[in-house]
């Protein structure tokens, strides 16, 4: 027994949970107002303060302007725009972060000696250095950041008690209210290691709450839907909020029940809702993380004897259509606990048992952001203010850190137009991959592909070139669905007057100066400037 104090902290998209261990077996929840979730939700208040939690919730109805519900899944924007006040991303999350230690102060009467946030096993260099960032404004400079994942794995080893033994792996299903994360994690000797895994941050409950709200509109007179749809005064914002939390909470219920009937704000009126119309609805979405979560076990090459479960984590894994869809998938029931928000922030207090704290994650950790100017790559931003391209997908542009290698010094390196003319294979695809392959397939042609924090994925292979250009980054791009529809080339700086000549002599221009033309099914495009050329394939484009 030790007397060191322990305070695990799993910040989410939707709610906080943050777990004591006072002697490494006897852990609690902290509660917040009488709740063990903490809505991550901030406000900046009218005296300039930040306030969290329901608090922010609830003041929220009044000023909603001043109100981010999910600041989490902002973390690629930099700064909020919160009422008449700019707050970095950081400051808000730190802002979280400072109610759970304050109430872990306030209930333990001292400060904790170790503290753990956790993270999603996706997320690269930059996101995790805002979370640092935020913590270490608040004073806590010495935390140590936990995959999500493997705090999950270590749960399911050591509190459930179930055979994990050296060697075998278990399938973490993480359907939390933003995101969605599965991984596969491997028991080695007393580490874990991440041996796979893919994430969606456009995949979550908050997508079910937007389908919920989609039944209700359905069943209100459109006029009357207008005014909480596109709310344009204070009374309709306030009901607006409303509205969205009776969708959240009829979600949950329908997990419990085979229908339940909601009372829309402003309008008055009931609306009876059922879990067969919501599963009808979410078949779609819930089928694609099966189908990732398939391609994930491929991706992680193991023996199907040596993966011994599929764990369901993360509150909206609650709703029943995921165990049944995961069920016939892999021909054996997942495995489900009774209050699955827990998970992640009870691993988290658990002994470290990997050598020196590390843990194994097949994630990358020098990249930058690449400081494009949307006035020169004819790019512009989107409401959330992240970089948006035609057909308003969101793009990131990130560059490999100077010390890594480039295509002449790296094996196996791709250069396609050194084998045949870019005009002869692009009309199939690119770098030996099919327009319409699914990430599946694109990682076994490159085992050492790499997911960027901004979506897209590089190859792992090295520099390659486009129309003799060499190019500091080539990026892939995968369409909701998954299949591959685009590739980005970049070059250095210093090659970016080459590019546009380059590619408009090798692909022929229908005019000859044009800057996007299309080739078969395939929409060329390249900037003037040289900073960006593009290959889109309209068939996979939608």
């Amino acid at each position: 027994m030790t007397d060191k104090t322990q305070l695990g902290i799993d910040f989410g998209s939707s709610q906080t949970v943050a777990i004591v261990d006072l002697d490494a077996r006897r852990t609690r929840p902290l509660f917040f107002d009488g709740s063990p979730f903490l809505p991550s939700a901030v406000l900046a208040d009218t005296e300039n303060r930040l306030i969290v939690g329901a608090d922010a919730l609830r003041d929220g109805r009044a000023r909603p302007g001043n109100l981010e519900p999910n600041p989490k899944r902002r973390i690629d924007d930099g700064e909020l725009l919160l009422g008449e006040r700019i707050v970095r991303v950081d400051q808000a999350i730190g802002a979280v972060l400072a109610r759970v230690l304050a109430e872990y102060e306030r209930t333990i009467g001292v400060a904790p000696d170790d503290v753990t946030i956790t993270y999603p096993a996706n997320w690269g260099a930059t996101r995790r250095r805002t979370l640092t960032d935020a913590a270490a404004a608040i004073g806590l400079t010495d935390v140590r950041l936990l995959p999500e994942p493997v705090a999950a794995a270590m749960y399911f080893a050591d509190r459930l008690e179930q055979k994990l033994p050296d060697g075998s792996a278990i399938v973490v299903y993480d359907f939390g209210a933003g995101t969605f994360d599965v991984s596969v994690v491997q028991r080695t000797g007393a580490s874990f290691d991440v041996l796979a895994l893919e994430g969606r941050d456009n995949i979550g409950g908050l997508e079910i709450d937007e389908l919920v709200l989609k039944m209700l509109a359905a069943n209100c007179p459109p006029d009357g839907w207008r005014r909480l749809a596109d709310p344009s005064s204070l009374v309709e914002r306030r009901a607006a909020l409303a509205v969205r939390d009776e969708a959240r909470i009829a979600k949950e219920r329908l997990s419990r029940n085979a229908s339940v009937t909601v009372t829309v704000p402003l309008l008055n009126r009931d609306v009876v809702l059922t879990r067969e119309e919501l599963e009808q609805r979410a078949r779609i979405l819930i089928d694609r993380t099966v189908r990732i979560t398939e391609g994930v076990i491929r991706s992680a090459n193991l023996p199907t004897e040596r993966i011994v479960g599929v764990f369901l984590v993360g509150g909206a894994s609650r709703m029943p259509l995921i165990a049944t869809q995961l069920h016939r998938s892999m021909g054996r029931p997942p495995i489900t606990i009774e209050q699955p928000e827990f998970v992640v922030a009870e691993g988290s207090v658990l002994p470290d048992r990997t050598p020196n704290g590390s843990h194994s994650t097949p994630e990358t950790s020098g990249a930058v952001e690449h400081p494009l100017d949307p006035d020169k790559t004819g790019l512009v931003r989107d409401d959330a203010g992240i970089l948006a391209g035609t057909k308003g997908r969101w793009m990131s542009f990130f560059r490999r850190d100077r010390n890594s290698r480039t295509a002449s010094d790296q094996p196996g390196a791709s250069r396609p137009d050194q084998a045949a003319t870019v005009k002869s294979v692009l009309s199939t695809g690119w770098n030996g991959v099919a327009w319409g392959a699914d990430i599946a397939e694109f990682k076994a042609r490159f085992p050492q592909a790499e997911r960027q924090d901004s979506g897209w994925w590089w190859t792992g292979e090295g520099a390659e070139s486009f129309c003799g250009v060499p190019t500091a980054i080539t990026q892939y791009g995968f369409n909701d669905e998954d299949r591959l529809y685009m590739v980005a080339f970049i070059p250095d700086p210093k090659d970016r007057d080459k590019l546009p000549v380059a590619v408009l002599n090798e692909l022929g221009a229908p005019n000859g100066n044009d800057s996007s033309w299309t080739i078969g099914t395939v929409e060329v495009s390249v900037k003037i400037g040289g900073v960006v050329a593009t290959l889109v394939s309209n068939r996979f484009a939608e």
